[in-house]
């Protein structure tokens, strides 16, 4: 058990806890997710296997005011490592590979953090350079999102930094690219390799975060700008369900 004496934000407290494990296996849990029965000795069972993957997670659910709203059970197994991170990000969504198991030695591997709204995604993209990751179809980690908050206050909390999550289709993007381009992790690859691989990411990305759904929350954000926080609250919650 660990407190800090004042709040860290996510991406310290995420790393303070990798930082401090003990353990030979690894995975991160949200305070709003929980797990079904057996899920922890079924991961651990898979990824002490000769064939184990790199990373496992139970088949992830996203549920709000208990519907369920999201599934997620992909398998990014492509024994080139660029098709498995082109892969990736064509389809992610919930991200729940981030709350995947591993060894805690793999976990620190493909430190630190990228600072920004697109650090999870690009985690996760560095661990699949490295290694495959497996969904276990027959336990499930389920989501709950939005806690019991309002749906909307993480977005008025945003700040001056409002932007990056309005346009994220360019952020990310950038982001994407910036780290395949700086990141050891890509450094076995040729110059002009890490230039396409960089480039192609970032145009599946821009497109995958282009989806009618990424415009008009964009669109909605913009609006922030200008509206009254309690009306504003009331559109961005009327959207989401």
């Amino acid at each position: 058990w660990m407190r800090h004496e004042t709040n860290l934000g996510a991406l310290s407290n995420f790393g303070a806890l990798l930082h401090e494990a003990k353990g030979h296996y690894f995975m991160w849990l949200a305070d709003d997710d929980f797990l079904s029965p057996g899920y922890i000795s079924r991961c651990v069972r898979r990824l002490s296997e000769p064939d184990a993957p790199r990373h496992v997670v139970g088949r992830a659910v996203s549920r709000r005011d208990g519907i369920v709203f999201r599934e997620e059970s992909f398998q990014y197994v492509d024994v080139d490592p660029r098709e498995r991170v082109l892969s990736y990000y064509r389809s992610v969504k919930g991200n729940s590979l981030f709350y995947s198991m591993s060894t805690t030695d793999d976990a620190r591997e493909v430190l630190p953090f990228m600072p920004g709204i697109s650090f999870d995604w690009v985690h996760v993209a560095r661990h699949l350079f490295l290694g495959s990751a497996e969904y276990l179809n027959d336990v499930t980690l389920t989501f709950t999102p939005d806690g019991g908050d309002d749906t909307a206050k993480a977005d008025i909390s945003i700040g001056p930094d409002w932007h990056r999550q309005t346009y994220k289709m360019f952020y990310v993007a950038s982001d994407v690219a910036r780290d395949i381009c700086a990141h050891p992790v890509y450094s076995g690859l040729r110059p002009g390799q890490r230039r396409a691989l960089a480039i192609r990411c970032a145009s599946v990305t821009f497109i995958h975060c282009s989806s009618r759904g990424g415009l008009f929350s964009a669109a909605v954000m913009r609006l922030k700008r200008y509206l009254p926080a309690g009306l504003y609250l009331w559109l961005r919650n009327t959207w989401r369900q």
